[in-house]
């Protein structure tokens, strides 16, 4: 499963597992628009988990009606929603990630990605074995935790990461919560494999619009509805 970057031609950029929680942000975004050139977030819903991906004037967006232009892919199956081509980012489970390329744009992706793609390959018990755990919390409720564990036994090898976030916001009713899973378990047939993958995300996500700078002036975490 999965995409091999060596077999594909055109411009890449690759992220390491590092690279990608160093941020210690709540979503891969943040390590998205630090590290990999020509990409640039918006934050037109006023939710820095609810944020669009822009790459070569092109969009990856949660939003739907956004004019959509870039490919996500995760261990080779496509997170582009079918209707609307959307991509939920904060989906996505940042501690299971072991490397996200970033693709100009090339027809192998297939529909939809004139801007580019962005392939995201997963651990699995046979590259990460351990258990790790991270706390980490912050002003307005912010909250985050992590675990992850792998292990493997001969030819059979399984990893699982579980992480929840929550976030009070400076804002009215801007609050927002994350839960996600990411699981799989591998075997190893000779120079084969074969794996079994799943993914569970639940998330609530307080979006605010634009506030009158009046209003903003009377107090800064007023909204505007």
């Amino acid at each position: 499963i999965g995409i091999d970057p060596a077999k594909l031609a055109g411009s890449l950029q690759s992220l390491s597992a590092d690279q990608i929680t160093a941020g210690g942000g709540a979503t891969v975004l943040e390590s998205l628009g630090s590290h990999a050139a020509g990409v640039s977030l918006s934050d037109s819903q006023g939710n820095g988990m609810f944020e669009d991906v822009r790459l070569h004037g092109f969009e990856a967006s949660p939003l739907q009606g956004t004019a959509q232009g870039i490919a996500v892919y995760q261990n080779g199956m496509r997170l582009n929603e079918a209707f609307g081509d959307t991509v939920n980012w904060e989906a996505i489970p940042e501690a299971a990630i072991a490397r996200m390329d970033v693709w100009s744009n090339n027809p192998v992706f297939g529909l939809n990605a004139l801007g580019g793609a962005i392939n995201i390959a997963m651990k699995s018990g046979f590259g990460w074995q351990g258990t790790e755990a991270e706390l980490q919390g912050g002003s307005y409720g912010h909250g985050m935790a992590s675990l992850q564990y792998g292990v493997m036994d001969g030819d059979f090898a399984f990893y699982a990461a579980a992480e929840g976030v929550t976030d009070g916001g400076w804002r009215l009713q801007s609050g927002s919560s994350l839960a996600r899973l990411y699981a799989d378990a591998g075997w190893r047939f000779g120079d084969s494999e074969i794996h079994l993958a799943g993914s569970f995300a639940q998330s609530g996500l307080g979006v605010v619009g634009p506030t009158p700078i009046e209003l903003a002036a009377q107090d800064s975490a007023a909204i505007y509805t």
